[in-house]
């Protein structure tokens, strides 16, 4: 028996890793009552970030395969006797869509679109360009003032991250917590 396409590419969730997390606040201190901003990057590296390419696509479209969707959970705890969630789980979600593509311009005939949890869509223009929209993340997150005491509080982000079964990939998850940040409310 031959080898299936999900044999070719059997460690790709498992070098899949959750990597440059940062959290950090946006502005100076917060007056009591009034919300802090707080700003979570990350980027997906390795593994799936590596295989997903033109190449890649191709094979996938041509197997029903026309979708990877991440989605994922981020929660944000405050210091104090042991731990609080101040923020979350709140769920979010970015999906690659693959569809034929008929720009004479294009030399690849599968194409992909990008789409944000708020259902944002974007066309990249080129392949890394497609990459950093899949698999880089960036948002800005509102904690409610009422969450916060006067003086330092020190916050931290925890992501949970989750996708299925492809051609190219088994379903697998990550999860990663921020370094802690310091939010000062006068």
């Amino acid at each position: 028996m031959g080898i299936g396409v999900l044999d070719e590419f059997r460690d790709v969730g498992v070098e899949t890793k959750l990597s440059h997390l940062r959290f950090e606040q946006i502005g100076g201190e917060v007056r009591k009552g009034q919300p802090a901003r707080l700003r979570l990057a990350f980027s997906i590296i390795g593994g799936l970030r590596d295989v997903f390419t033109p190449d890649v696509w191709e094979l996938a479209y041509r197997s029903n395969d026309m979708m990877l969707a991440f989605r994922y959970t981020v929660s944000v705890y405050r210091r104090g006797v042991g731990r609080r969630r101040v923020l979350g789980p709140l769920k979010m979600q970015k999906e690659a869509r693959l569809y034929w593509t008929r720009n004479p311009m294009r030399t690849e005939r599968i194409w992909m679109i990008a789409v944000d949890e708020d259902e944002n869509v974007y066309r990249p223009t080129s392949v890394e360009d497609a990459k950093q929209l899949l698999f880089d993340f960036e948002r800005e997150l509102m904690i409610p003032g009422n969450e916060l005491s006067v003086g330092e509080n020190r916050l931290w982000a925890e992501v949970n991250l989750w996708w299925t079964r492809h051609i190219y990939a088994e379903k697998g998850g990550r999860r990663a917590r921020s370094r802690e940040t310091s939010v000062r409310v006068v």
